[in-house]
């Protein structure tokens, strides 16, 4: 495509160049004539695509990425930081709000937690999408789609679309905020459950490799 786009720019500038060096000449010299129809074809495979990535643009895909990629940042940065340090000091390798060097390494898990966010090629998922379209619609049905984006029930969909995409992204992150939350709480008090009852009676699970027993004691 970009090829495409490349030879239609040469093309129209080579033209260009005939018409003003000998204006009355340009258009009926035979190289000139055939660079238009190179160049009329080179378009025509530009835009081949077009109705496909033209459903794209109304579906406003691209800002519904954006929205999801932007929020999940802004729920990174404004996520309880020194709550995570205490729940799993591993990943901070021990240090925790307490020590003069928090600074650095809570700024080091923001910059993770946020390169973690995706979308990251919002490109690739336009051109998947298209394809998608091509692959499933005719051409003619693309065209429907794109009328029906047109009219005012068409363009009022197309922006509450938007706004519930952005709405339920919002949504997914504070349940699953608060589902992660409460599955901790019941994992840790089943861990504790468990701990208690293996202090009383320690187990002693059978070796797999030579068939001997070992006693096993939760610290």
């Amino acid at each position: 495509m970009v090829y495409s786009v490349v030879l239609v720019i040469v093309n129209i500038y080579a033209i260009n160049v005939c018409e003003l060096r000998d204006q009355k000449l340009a258009m009926s010299r035979p190289s000139t004539a055939i660079m238009m129809m190179v160049t009329m074809f080179a378009v025509s495979s530009v835009f081949a695509g077009e109705p496909a990535r033209a459903i794209v643009s109304v579906t406003k895909l691209v800002e519904q990425l954006t929205d999801t990629r932007e929020t999940c940042k802004a729920n990174e940065q404004a996520g309880d930081i020194e709550r995570i340090a205490i729940g799993s000091p591993s990943m901070f390798h021990g240090i925790d709000s307490r020590s003069s060097w928090w600074p650095d390494a809570r700024a080091a898990y923001l910059r993770y937690a946020v390169s973690t966010c995706v979308p990251q090629d919002i490109g690739s998922y336009v051109d998947l999408a298209a394809s998608l379209y091509e692959d499933a619609l005719s051409e003619e049905e693309m065209r429907a789609v794109l009328r029906f984006y047109k009219t005012d029930a068409g363009k009022k969909f197309s922006a509450i679309s938007a706004r519930l995409s952005a709405a339920l992204n919002q949504k997914m992150y504070e349940e699953s905020r608060e589902v992660v939350k409460q599955g901790g709480i019941r994992f840790d008090s089943e861990m504790e459950e468990i701990k208690k009852r293996s202090n009383s009676s320690p187990d002693t699970p059978k070796n797999a490799k030579n068939g001997s027993r070992d006693t096993f004691q939760m610290k």
